[in-house]
């Protein structure tokens, strides 16, 4: 890691613009970034890594890493669990 990641790494400059369109603080989602968010919303629609990775434009393989992230945030094993984190968690608009 380069000296310019590694301080973007340690003050969290790199998340800055990415956590400001998250939900609310308030809710056990605001631990996830925005793109986190973005793949829980598509695995809640149930698309699989493949069709999520097309959708967002990245490879199948980023999906699974976002996906165990998610997982891991959440405490919770399952993508059927983690789509009902979101559903009770979500703002209603």
């Amino acid at each position: 890691m380069g000296p310019a990641r590694a301080e973007r790494a340690q003050t969290g400059a790199a998340a800055g613009p990415a956590r400001a369109q998250r939900a609310p603080t308030n809710t056990v989602l605001a631990s996830l970034t925005a793109r986190e968010l973005e793949v829980l919303t598509q695995v809640a629609a149930g698309r699989t890594n493949q069709e999520i990775a097309a959708q967002l434009f990245i490879s199948d393989r980023t999906v699974g890493v976002h996906v165990s992230h998610i997982l891991a945030k959440l405490q919770v094993r399952s993508r059927v669990q983690a789509t009902a984190v979101l559903l009770r968690n979500r703002v209603q608009s």
